[in-house]
């Protein structure tokens, strides 16, 4: 996202977003950093932790659909 510096979210509706600074999310998705996180202030006095991370392929079997996954780097190929 244009115009922000950390990791931030926002909750619209019933739905919660992250967004990243635009010249981090390219460079994150194709390299090797697993996430970001941050605290937002959401009152006077309370902030909002927030993580977000790759979502890996499991190493152990699983009925999932891990088909949009990031391969995991600890297989073995």
């Amino acid at each position: 996202k244009k115009g922000i510096d950390a990791l931030q979210a926002a909750f619209e509706g019933r739905r919660i977003t992250l967004y990243l600074p635009e010249a981090e999310a390219l460079p994150w998705a194709e390299g090797d950093r697993v996430g970001f996180e941050n605290e937002m202030q959401t009152g006077p006095d309370s902030r909002l932790k927030l993580l977000l991370e790759k979502d890996f392929v499991c190493l152990d079997d699983t009925d999932e659909d891990q088909s949009d996954n990031y391969p995991n780097p600890r297989s073995v190929c």
